[in-house]
């Protein structure tokens, strides 16, 4: 599973439900990863998938599964998504009144604990969680992306976030998630990002195959389509299956 950056976390949010294999088939379990933005109507003034489209997603592809919960109660979700096929789980602190159980309840569940950092929250907000969680998500656009667009200003808190991950010594992750594409990807891999979640820049462009190829390879000083192995990838997508449910479990993921 992919934990060497620069990692591409491949936003699958906005597309449809038939899109959605394909779009999974063009990232590599290896290096890639895929995002899911999990939204309600009271955080996040929307509202985008919940556990049935990530466990229905996990059944195309074993790649690392980073969701990002702008949710008002992030707590009523860690089961269903640990039994859905997450890996990171990632919540804004503000939703929360006792985030530090809240990372441990994430942890029992078998999964990775990530904060995330939005553009109205203090940047404290988030610092003095990094000793105890995996990741944490710098957002680059508001969450609603109207109106500002891309915020080069949020960059400063990319850089801190890291800065204070490398004058503790913390084993962390840090991200940048908000209409990041070719145009910004040279600047945020300057402030230091480590996961760059790309949505409409790769899946809005008139091939997204060639724009994931192109992003990849910005990051990664690759030839498009290719990987550090050489290996030039063809993807080919599986026919879609079915949504059920979630299945409520005993046991397992």
């Amino acid at each position: 599973m992919a934990f060497d950056p620069p990692i591409v976390s491949a936003s699958v949010t906005s597309a449809s439900i038939a899109q959605v294999p394909a779009h999974l088939a063009l990232a590599d379990p290896d290096y890639d990863w895929i995002h899911f933005d999990v939204c309600d109507v009271s955080f996040a003034r929307h509202m985008t998938s919940g556990p049935p489209i990530v466990e229905w997603a996990r059944t195309f592809t074993s790649c690392h599964f980073d969701v990002h919960l702008m949710v008002s109660r992030p707590d009523r979700l860690v089961d269903a998504m640990a039994r859905a096929g997450a890996n990171t789980f990632t919540f804004h602190p503000q939703t929360v009144d006792k985030p530090n159980e809240l990372v441990r309840r994430i942890r029992a569940a078998g999964m990775r604990p990530g904060v995330a950092l939005d553009p109205d929250t203090p940047f404290e907000d988030v610092r003095r969680l990094m000793g105890v969680v995996d990741q944490v998500t710098v957002m680059t656009a508001s969450m609603d992306h109207e109106g500002q667009g891309f915020r080069a200003e949020l960059l400063e808190r990319v850089r801190l976030a890291c800065e204070e991950r490398d004058r503790k010594g913390l084993d962390l992750l840090v991200a940048a998630d908000g209409l990041l594409a070719l145009d910004n990807l040279t600047a945020v891999k300057a402030a230091g990002a480590d996961v760059f979640v790309v949505g409409s820049g790769i899946f809005a462009t008139e091939d997204p195959s060639r724009a994931f190829a192109t992003v990849r390879a910005a990051l990664r000083d690759l030839s498009p389509g290719e990987t550090e192995d050489g290996v030039t990838r063809q993807a080919s997508a599986p026919a879609p299956k079915p949504i059920t449910f979630l299945k409520r479990r005993a046991t397992g993921r």
